[in-house]
């Protein structure tokens, strides 16, 4: 018989997302099989993709600690391999210490102003 493969792709996860899985995932002997992959940016991941880009080399190690710190303290949402050239740019102006708290507290509106600044 023929065979049908849905696959949901999403940059995020919701926290809600297991409890809707388990909700739909059918009891009994069911043909149907439902999984959630989840997977998260790697040291080596990230390296890959600023090199790719061109980011500089000299910015790499600060990029790369400051989106591991972030999703390691602050969580998935904090982090993106789009951060990667805004970082730069920032890290490139003579002060960048004000840009980064702003940036921080814009990406995780619920860390305070006193974590932000101690984290940058």
């Amino acid at each position: 018989g023929s065979e049908l493969r849905v696959v949901l792709i999403a940059n995020r996860s919701d926290s809600k997302d297991r409890e809707r899985l388990e909700q739909i995932r059918p009891t009994g002997a069911s043909q149907v099989k439902v999984a959630l992959l989840q997977t998260r940016l790697s040291r080596l991941r990230i390296q890959q993709v600023m090199e790719s880009r061109g980011n500089a080399e000299r910015w790499r190690p600060a990029i790369c600690d400051w989106l591991v710190a972030s999703r390691l303290l602050f969580g998935e949402e904090s982090v993106s391999l789009r951060l990667c050239d805004t970082l730069e740019a920032l890290l490139e102006s003579p002060e960048p210490r004000g840009a980064l708290i702003e940036l921080l507290l814009h990406r995780v509106p619920t860390v305070s102003r006193t974590s932000a600044v101690d984290f940058v």
